[in-house]
């Protein structure tokens, strides 16, 4: 890996004081004429694989928190980081990008325009979602408004690191639903109830529960 590849990744995944770190571990110095890796992790060896968990282990972002968490599918856990970086193909992101679109209008709740915050979190339909996902869970809920409020609510929730992960997970997989469930109404055609999303991903989960224990 060059260095201006990790610095391409470290931009987009860590904070820039965290990347300022790690960039400073990878300072060389002479010492004997041995080249040392100056990190918390390894033998004073560069491996790459020192650097994958240095930068797997950052919980943070420059917007918030977010891990890439191993308990949920790769394509799920890219997409809400994509979200976080402002990428997902919202109908307002394409109207900015010059895509002409017939409305920029939700099309679940056909009232506010389709951003991503509003699509994941503030429709009707995916506020529905989560807050009977949540109940599945035995887990209260507040007020939520924002993706980021998602993930740090899952992020602060309880004391038990495993049972962390398990939520955050499951709000991974929550939001990727209703982003599939939208996607189903607007380019198939077909009709979204509230009730059958959140009745079909209860029954993955406890599936799932299961395979893990």
């Amino acid at each position: 890996m060059t260095g201006s590849g990790i610095t391409s990744l470290s931009s987009n995944v860590i904070s820039s004081n965290q990347k300022s770190h790690i960039i400073k571990s990878l300072k060389k110095h002479q010492e004997e004429s041995d080249v040392s890796w100056k990190c918390d992790l390894g033998d004073g060896k560069y491996h790459v694989s020192a650097l994958h968990h240095v930068l797997e282990d950052k919980d943070t972002m420059d917007n918030g928190m977010f891990s890439w968490n191993k308990e949920v599918p790769i394509k799920v856990t890219c997409f809400i980081w994509r979200e976080k970086m402002g990428c997902i193909p919202s109908d307002v992101v394409l109207a900015k990008l010059g895509i002409t679109l017939p409305s920029i209008t939700c099309c679940l709740s056909n009232s506010m325009e389709e951003t991503s915050e509003h699509a994941l979190v503030r429709c009707f339909f995916a506020k529905t979602v989560t807050e009977w996902i949540f109940k599945w869970c035995s887990i209260p809920t507040d007020n939520i408004q924002t993706v980021n409020e998602v993930l740090d609510y899952a992020f602060n929730w309880g004391n038990c690191l495993k049972r962390k992960k398990r939520l955050l997970g499951i709000c991974y997989e929550t939001l990727w639903s209703i982003w599939k469930a939208m996607n189903e109404r607007l380019f198939n055609n077909q009709r979204v109830c509230v009730t059958k999303v959140a009745d079909i991903y209860s029954r993955l989960l406890v599936q799932k529960i299961k395979i893990n224990k």
